[in-house]
Parts: structure tokens; C-alpha cells; sequence
């Protein structure tokens, strides 16, 4: 299948910005070939994706055994086929081609939020790669680098917190990261805030991943205000600035946040 996309987008940041993301054995990409290889669950089916960008005709190329329309779907996420380009050159002409990367399986995306809090992506990138090859389920592919498909929700929430600190995690991540697999397991009932070891900056991040709010802002990131050059980072004082000058950018404030954090031009806000 071939899944058409307006220009222009910044295949280099947005696939940049993927790949050291990337769960070891479950997702590989490769940046300068525009391609991207995964496992996928849908239901109780295990897929291969791979997706192929044709910069040259605008258009993704998608395979994804007898799932390809459920994966268009999500494609359309993870690159942000439907972008709103008109209004984003409006706000942001500086960097036409900015997307926001979205994310195939949203419990996958909401540990990997869980696991990146207060760390660095390789120390993320780490754990999570070490969760997938633990819980995850063994497939055979035809790519080498491909061998996990990611463990689902229920399999987390029956481990038990210890179990999880054996991977290296935080007593309090690994009780975050359970009640969060139980709360997931469970339906979603309630808000997620609700849950232990879960604020604003990881709600932020998950629905910014997720594709489910392109307003999203994690005014809390020590990135974020960094590159905004906001004195005193990390404090509560920082992150009140951060969310004041946020607002000159709604409804749009999730490209200005991968702006931010992939160094591209900094935002100067819509002209109007």
C-alpha cells in the first residue's frame, strides 16, 4: 500500500527523532534509507511492518501481512501523514517540514514515557530494550535485527514489582510501571494522573506520542526550557515561564515542543 503525504516533511528529524527511540528486537530504523521495520500485535495477530518512504513521490510504502488497513492507520500517526501543513507554516515557517512522531501501540509508548522519566534516552532506550527481550514474545523474522514482538499490558501487570527491578528499574518506577500496565490491562478507567509516579510531563508526552493531542505541552521538561534559554531550569518558576510562553503557539504547542527538542529554529510564535 501506498500511503500519500502533503509536503514538505523533514524525514531526517522526524526519523532521527525515532530511532535511537527505537525498542531493541522489536523496531529498527534506518535513517538514511527511510525505512523502518517492526513486529506489531493486533489483537492475538503478530505482524511484520515495514515502511519505506519515497520522498521523490511524496507517498510511504506500507506492508503489513493481512493487516494493512489497521496499519495504515497507525502509520498515519507515527509519521503524521495529516499534518495540518497550511496552519503549521503559519506558525512556524521557520521549519516547514516539522512533524510529531506518533507511536504504533500506545501501551508500548506508555512505557517507554514511564521508563524515560528523569533519565536519558539511552538509559531508556536500555531498559526498554531489556523489558522486550524478558516479557515479550520470540518471533522469527526475516530480519536479523527484528526477533520480539513488544509484551502486552497483561503480561506486565502479573509481574510482580521485584521481578521488574531485576531490569534495572527504581523501586518507584517499577510500582509506577506496574500500576500503569494494571490501569492499562484494566480498560483505562480514570485519569492517569491518578496513578503513582505518573504527572503532568509523562500525560504530556504519551498524548503528544500517541497522536492524541497536538496541543500537547510538557511545560515541566528540562529541555523544553532549556532551549527556550528560561533561567533556572527544573524549578517550579522555569516551568510556569515554560507554560506562559507556550501559549503564544495553541493550538499547535506539540511542534513547537519537537522543535525544541530536535534543535531546529526556535519558534517565534504565529503571524498574525
Amino acid at each position: 500500500m501506498k500511503l500519500k503525504y502533503k509536503p514538505p516533511v523533514d524525514w531526517q528529524r522526524l526519523l532521527g527523532f525515532l530511532a535511537p527511540r527505537a525498542i531493541r528486537g522489536v523496531e529498527s530504523i534506518d535513517v538514511e534509507a527511510k525505512r523502518l521495520r517492526r513486529t506489531l500485535r493486533f489483537e492475538q495477530q503478530l505482524v511484520l511492518v515495514e515502511c519505506c518512504v519515497d520522498e521523490g513521490q511524496s507517498y510511504v510504502s506500507l506492508s503489513a501481512g493481512g493487516q494493512v488497513t489497521a496499519a495504515e492507520k497507525l502509520a498515519t500517526i507515527v509519521f503524521d501523514l495529516e499534518a495540518p501543513v497550511e496552519a503549521l507554516a503559519e506558525y512556524f515557517p521557520q521549519t516547514p517540514g516539522i512533524r510529531v512522531p506518533g507511536a504504533w501501540d500506545e501501551f508500548e509508548m506508555g512505557v517507554r514515557a514511564i521508563l524515560g522519566q528523569q533519565i536519558s534516552v539511552a538509559a531508556a532506550h536500555t531498559l526498554a530494550g531489556r523489558l522486550a527481550e524478558r516479557w515479550g514474545e520470540a518471533i522469527q523474522t526475516p530480519w536479523p535485527e527484528i526477533r520480539t514482538a513488544f509484551p502486552q499490558a497483561s503480561t506486565i501487570a502479573a509481574c510482580s514489582a521485584a521481578e521488574l527491578r531485576e531490569i534495572g528499574l527504581t523501586a518507584k518506577r517499577a510500582e509506577c510501571l506496574l500500576s500503569f500496565a494494571k490501569w492499562y490491562a484494566q480498560g483505562k478507567p480514570g485519569d492517569i494522573l491518578d496513578l503513582p509516579g505518573i504527572g503532568p510531563w509523562t500525560k504530556a508526552y504519551w498524548e503528544m506520542r500517541t497522536g492524541a493531542d497536538r496541543d500537547a505541552f510538557p511545560a515541566a521538561d528540562l529541555g523544553v526550557q532549556k532551549a527556550l534559554g528560561i533561567a533556572n531550569p527544573g524549578s517550579a518558576t522555569a516551568r510556569r515561564e515554560a507554560e506562559k510562553r507556550s501559549q503564544f503557539w495553541r493550538p499547535w504547542r506539540s511542534y513547537a515542543v519537537m522543535m525544541l527538542w530536535t534543535g531546529a529554529a526556535i519558534p517565534t510564535g504565529p503571524l498574525k
